[in-house]
């Protein structure tokens, strides 16, 4: 770059020098058959070199043309590799597009599945599995305080029921001994006998409820132990049973996935 560009050619041979005019000289009046041969001589030599010259000349042109054939052919492999290296290096970046290309769409579509899989598959059953514990943890509780409140109703019922006939008993019979007092001659004794025999009845009802409710208490504390029990093994089942699950859907997923990945 920056030198002159050359065509191979090289520069036209200088023009032959005109031949000097001839002596003038005495012709040879002796032999005059010499001269003519030293001009013949001379013609030949003349005729010689003129060929010589030409002959030289049609050389220097066809080593001009072919210097000038070898130079054009070089500049045509020259012009050809930069076409070709000029192809191969778009060729190239081409290819790098297209292999940039497709890596940026695996990797979109790796995004993809992955999020499909987090935000379809793992939230979801997530949050639906928070939601069936909660509402099975309420329907527990709900159930469990419905049966302690009918249970209690119950025995609140039966209570009253027996303290209502215990009395009525009670009643009858101080009316009854009342009735047999008011006809007795003895009234006083008997009217003691009666006091103390209603306070000893009092006094064993009040033992008898109490030892009824230790009894009750006991037999509440022992259902309520029971029920508690069979809730924590419930529970437990529950848990393993979830945990189990939780595995084996997560296996799953995890199988799926590698066998994507590996797709």
């Amino acid at each position: 770059p920056g030198a002159p560009a050359t065509t191979g050619v090289p520069p036209p041979a200088p023009a032959p020098a005109p031949p000097a005019p001839p002596k003038r000289t005495v012709p040879n009046r002796v032999a005059p058959t010499l001269d003519a041969r030293a001009e013949a001589r001379k013609q030949n030599r003349k005729i010689l070199a003129e060929r010589t010259n030409a002959r030289l000349a049609e050389q220097r042109a066809a080593a001009a043309a072919a210097k000038e054939e070898r130079e054009r052919s070089r500049r045509h492999d020259v012009a050809y590799e930069e076409h070709a290296r000029a192809a191969r290096d778009e060729r190239a970046a081409k290819e790098a597009r297209l292999e940039l290309a497709r890596q940026y769409n695996r990797l979109a579509r790796l995004h993809r599945d992955r999020a499909t899989l987090l935000w379809r598959g793992l939230k979801p059953w997530v949050v639906f599995y928070e939601t069936r514990r909660a509402a099975s943890r309420k329907a527990s509780r709900w159930h469990a305080d419905g049966l302690v409140q009918r249970i209690f109703g119950t025995w609140c019922a039966w209570r009253e029921r027996r303290r209502a006939a215990v009395i009525a008993r009670q009643t009858r019979i101080l009316a009854r001994a009342a009735a047999t007092a008011s006809t007795a001659s003895c009234r006083p004794p008997f009217r003691r006998w009666v006091d103390e025999t209603a306070e000893i009845l009092a006094r064993g009802c009040e033992v008898q409820r109490r030892r009824e409710a230790g009894a009750l208490t006991a037999r509440w504390a022992s259902w309520r132990l029971r029920f508690e029990r069979a809730r924590l093994k419930r529970r437990e089942r529950e848990l393993a049973a979830a945990a189990a699950g939780r595995r084996y859907e997560l296996r799953t997923r995890l199988r799926a996935w590698r066998a994507f990945l590996v797709a």
